[in-house]
């Protein structure tokens, strides 16, 4: 393991939206309890900071939009030197580089690499002068959680425990409170939150907008949550059920969606983001 249980001060690298972070958070666990006293700093880009700092194996965020990733805009250099510069100063002992399905280990690699960061762990061809200690690149499918605790497992990180996490701010919780008072929502009455996630699969269930409908017209109040990615896909479905409903899809941060999800009876969802963020928080989950 080339000296990972020596390793106190470790970065580890994933660049996505929230359920990219949340299925990494059982492997960031495994990482930070494997060595007693180890603190995790997690690179992610600045989009997804919100998501970060509510996560409770993550001590701290570091923010920065790589040059390799997908939406990145144009740089005139390959190298970001001032994130480099960055890097160094921090002194890491180790990275962890967290990649999904096709996406590739090496440019992130580079950047630690060139940073002195002694220990890389990604996926792809290793050992190599990038890769101190590579997971080959498996050809069967692999749900994404499972993908990030086989990769921290390679270093001596028990991969042993699948529960996801994030904590809720209670402020957003109060907040959360207030608006389902002012949405009429008292504790104790019923009420469906639906997260069609615009991330999940290319479709719409056809039975949905009909089951909503239905339960709208037995007095059900019908509520739509989401990130803004997905109110193409909630308007939708809100149109095909002829039937009425409230939309706060956009319209919350972050932790105020994940208080909302926590508040609700049980989550509808359609994709695999909103059914994580209720996983992470107990909330039941009805997939459709």
């Amino acid at each position: 393991m080339n000296g990972w249980h020596h390793a106190r001060n470790v970065v580890a690298a994933r660049v996505g939206g929230s359920f990219e972070l949340l299925a990494a958070t059982p492997a960031l666990r495994a990482l930070k309890r494997a060595v007693p006293g180890r603190r995790i700093t997690l690179l992610t880009g600045a989009a997804s900071v919100a998501v970060a700092r509510l996560l409770p194996e993550v001590d701290e965020v570091f923010a920065y939009d790589p040059p390799w990733a997908p939406d990145a805009p144009a740089r005139r250099e390959s190298i970001d030197w001032a994130a480099l510069q960055r890097l160094r100063r921090r002194r890491f002992e180790a990275a962890v580089i967290f990649t999904g399905k096709g996406e590739s280990a090496l440019p992130a690699a580079l950047l630690f690499y060139l940073a002195g960061v002694p220990r890389r762990l990604g996926r792809g061809p290793g050992p190599c002068r990038l890769l101190t200690d590579g997971a080959p690149e498996s050809a069967a499918p692999c749900p994404e959680l499972r993908r990030q605790l086989d990769l921290v497992s390679r270093v001596g990180c028990p991969a042993d425990d699948e529960r996801v996490s994030l904590n809720v701010p209670p402020e957003a919780r109060r907040g959360i409170g207030h608006l389902l008072e002012d949405l009429g929502l008292a504790p104790g009455r019923p009420w469906a939150l639906v997260w069609a996630d615009g991330m999940g699969p290319a479709r719409l269930a056809e039975s949905l907008p009909a089951a909503l409908a239905k339960l709208a017209a037995g007095g059900v109040p019908i509520v739509f949550a989401g990130q803004a990615y997905d109110e193409g896909r909630c308007e939708s479905i809100r149109e095909r059920m002829h039937a009425p409903s409230v939309s706060l899809v956009g319209r919350l941060a972050f932790a105020e969606l994940s208080a909302l999800v926590e508040r609700a009876p049980a989550l509808i969802a359609e994709g695999q983001e909103g059914a994580l963020v209720a996983r992470a928080l107990g909330t039941p989950v009805v997939r459709v």
